[in-house]
């Protein structure tokens, strides 16, 4: 039931696999303890996980690894009439607890400074447990955090049960589909706070082109059960080529929409173009 290939470089990058089966306007600026302790803690974790995929990578020879490490990194710099930087930074570790439980861990950073003025961060992370019942049936539970307030949120947090479906699994063609139930936790920049009940639901297709290249369309629906109006869509689009069986260049298009923005001054539409880097330990 996983959506893989032979070939670690061109990974999923956005649904975790079965086992052995997310740039705004808005306000800114946070304190600069917070932003030392968190710019620390995201260099730890790099390093723990490079680390990990160092081990990993000793085990290449083997036919499975219980152990996967991919880091996607992007940056963009101009000069002259127009001063301009963009980093980003992604990184998913996967780890098979048996044939059944697969575990994964997604963290990803986002910060744009333009002319002096800081236009763009955020930052997310978000774990999650497979349990592969017999056949193309699944069960999850997943949890994460997001911290965007560009987009109105000083913090975001769910966590909730679901259950997914693999409709089309290769050797070209690759389907999945899930729904879920998060309760979730939204504090607001300048406001007060809110805790809902949401459903989800979610659906991956890829298309291998080649061992070495494919193409994924992703979508997420969240919908607050407490008001109709408050509904969220992430659809995130990407094209993997390998450079090698360790690196890969990929092209992605995210698109983030909230149907009830926080203030009137947050446009309900994020989008991020990118270029980027990705390695695979």
């Amino acid at each position: 039931m996983r959506m893989d290939s032979n070939n670690p470089a061109v990974d999923n990058p956005v649904q975790p696999r079965l086992p052995k089966a997310s740039l705004a306007k808005g306000r800114r600026g946070l304190l600069p303890t917070v932003l030392q302790l968190r710019t620390g803690l995201i260099v730890v974790l790099t390093g723990l996980m490079l680390i990990g995929g160092s081990q990993a990578l000793a085990q290449e020879g083997q036919a499975s690894k219980k152990l996967r490490n991919q880091a996607e990194f992007a940056a963009v710099a101009t000069s002259g009439n127009s001063d301009m930087r963009t980093l980003s930074f992604k990184n998913r570790l996967e780890y098979d607890f048996s044939d059944r439980v697969m575990g994964t861990w997604d963290l990803s950073a986002l910060y744009g400074k333009q002319d002096g003025q800081k236009n763009a961060e955020r930052y997310t992370t978000d774990l999650r447990a497979d349990y592969s019942l017999d056949g193309p049936v699944y069960l999850f539970v997943m949890g994460g955090w997001l911290q965007d307030e560009f987009a109105g949120f000083n913090n975001r947090y769910y966590i909730g049960p679901g259950v997914g479906r693999s409709f089309m699994d290769g050797p070209y063609h690759y389907l999945n589909g899930e729904v879920g139930l998060n309760w979730a936790r939204e504090e607001y920049v300048g406001a007060n706070s809110e805790d809902f009940l949401e459903g989800r639901g979610f659906g991956l297709y890829e298309y291998a082109f080649s061992d070495r290249s494919r193409f994924l369309q992703s979508l997420e629906y969240l919908q607050d059960f407490n008001d109709t109006d408050n509904f969220k869509i992430i659809s995130h689009t990407a094209v993997t080529a390998a450079l090698t069986q360790l690196i890969a260049i990929r092209i992605g298009y995210e698109i983030r929409y909230q149907n009830r923005p926080i203030t009137s001054d947050i446009k309900e539409t994020d989008t991020v173009l990118s270029a980027s880097l990705v390695f695979n330990y």
